[in-house]
């Protein structure tokens, strides 16, 4: 419709001049009435003609501008979605940073309050392997660990699950202490859980911190035994089997590494134990 349009003034011109040029000739070789006729139908076909280019132009002028509110309406959409999702994800990132400062806070905490007894032997709990630290991935040791210890959990009727923002979180350490760090806690989950169940690990990076959050649902402790699980030789009133090693050499490994770690639980609501290690 547009390309037609633009040919009608042209046309509409063509007309005109094509009128002017008939009657100069027309004077000269036709007789006065068909001259007068010949004018005038020419006259009328530059009327329509004229009357069919302002139609057109019209109907271009308001199909335009229905076009032009369409995207007008279609961008205020999308641009009030586009403030939603920015409004609910700066939202959302507010919310992680005021819970990792006052986990952070928590367990700092933890970690002065916790450092009066700690008993001598646990700064020797560390394993005996040298610690040949590099980059190491700990979403790949946390999986290799489960993998190994799968035979145990299915033993005691109990499905670890692995959880992460990112497949890729990388850590400078030892690959032994962590995979060590890892093995100790499973295991001791599964030890005292006492009865069939689920222990979730949750691996997340907040700023400069790399977080691990190892929780079940199995019988859990009373909070006034919680101070003692990580010292060297402690088990608690729920205890099976083990010798109270396993905890003490964890907190060891996440000490040399200045980390710090606490774990919250109640009878018969599981346990939940807090990983905090900087980068």
């Amino acid at each position: 419709m547009h390309r037609h349009a633009k040919r009608l003034p042209n046309l509409w011109l063509l007309l005109t001049y094509l009128l002017i040029i008939v009657s100069c000739l027309s004077v000269f070789f036709l007789p006065a009435p068909v001259v007068c006729c010949l004018l005038a139908l020419l006259a009328v076909i530059q009327t329509l003609c004229l009357i069919l280019v302002k139609k057109t132009i019209s109907k271009i002028e308001q199909s335009s501008a229905e076009e032009l509110n369409k995207l007008e309406v279609s961008y205020q959409k999308k641009l009030y979605t586009l403030n939603e999702r920015l409004k609910k994800t700066g939202n959302a990132y507010k919310q992680i940073l005021v819970q990792y400062k006052k986990i952070k806070t928590y367990l700092l905490r933890v970690s002065e309050e916790g450092s009066s007894t700690q008993t001598p032997e646990s700064a020797y709990m560390l394993p005996f392997t040298q610690a040949e630290e590099k980059t190491e991935n700990l979403y790949t040791i946390a999986a290799e660990t489960i993998r190994e210890l799968e035979p145990f959990s299915k033993a005691h009727q109990v499905r670890i699950q692995l959880v992460s923002t990112q497949k890729e979180l990388f850590f400078t350490c030892s690959y032994e202490y962590i995979r060590i760090l890892f093995r100790n806690i499973i295991d001791n989950s599964l030890k005292y859980m006492c009865r069939p169940g689920n222990l979730v690990i949750t691996l997340s990076q907040i700023g400069e911190d790399i977080f691990i959050i190892f929780k079940d649902d199995g019988a859990g402790l009373p909070e006034s035994e919680l101070r003692y699980i990580f010292e060297l030789n402690y088990q608690g009133s729920n205890r099976s089997s083990g010798n109270g090693l396993g905890l003490a050499q964890a907190k060891a490994i996440i000490d040399f590494y200045h980390g710090t770690v606490f774990a919250k639980s109640r009878p018969g609501n599981g346990m939940t134990i807090y990983i905090q290690l900087p980068q």
